[in-house]
């Protein structure tokens, strides 16, 4: 177990009885050195959880420690294929949403234009209202449901970098709402 997950027990408030019974069980990938030892003792460590710790018998050995550092490279590996992976599938899924939206927009114009030939004035005034206003409920919607997705993934310890499509998709549809055109007077 990493130095880091002892210091975590010990800032969480584990007791340290139990603390040392998991070293003892699982052992330390080494030896805190005198900066560890220090940042520990600020955490709240007695003298016998860092005895516990510099005890070789529960240091792991060189080729336990490879073991362990091979273990954990591969965890990391396959959490980033995971991510990766998840991220390709927001942008297809988002790409998709773009695609849709875009062909329904296209489609609501073009039914917009056959009945304005077909239609009275008022008629077509107030078509063109409750479309715009559709529109733009539907815009003020997604960008509610993209920011409290965004917020949430933060929450949650995404980095700024891992939100990079949500935040350009976020800033297209504020932008598309700057720039929706209000329906012409009657």
């Amino acid at each position: 177990m990493p130095l880091a997950d002892v210091s975590l027990m010990l800032r969480s408030g584990y007791n340290q009885a139990s603390i040392i019974a998991e070293i003892q069980r699982r052992h330390v990938s080494e030896a805190p050195d005198a900066a560890a030892e220090l940042a520990l003792i600020n955490s709240g460590a007695t003298g016998q959880l860092i005895q516990a710790l510099k005890a070789n018998d529960n240091v792991l050995s060189p080729q336990q420690k490879q073991a362990f550092d091979e273990h954990r490279g591969q965890t990391t590996a396959r959490v980033q294929q995971e991510a990766a992976r998840n991220q390709q599938q927001l942008l297809a899924q988002q790409e998709e949403q773009e695609n849709d939206r875009q062909r329904r927009q296209s489609l609501s114009r073009q039914t917009l234009n056959n009945t304005r030939a077909v239609e009275s004035r008022e008629q077509s005034y107030h078509r063109n209202v409750a479309a715009h206003k559709a529109t733009k409920q539907a815009l003020e919607q997604r960008i509610t449901y993209l920011q409290t997705e965004i917020n949430r993934k933060r929450s949650r310890g995404y980095r700024e970098n891992e939100l990079v499509a949500e935040n350009q998709t976020l800033d297209r549809y504020n932008q598309e709402l700057r720039q929706l055109p209000e329906p012409p007077l009657r």
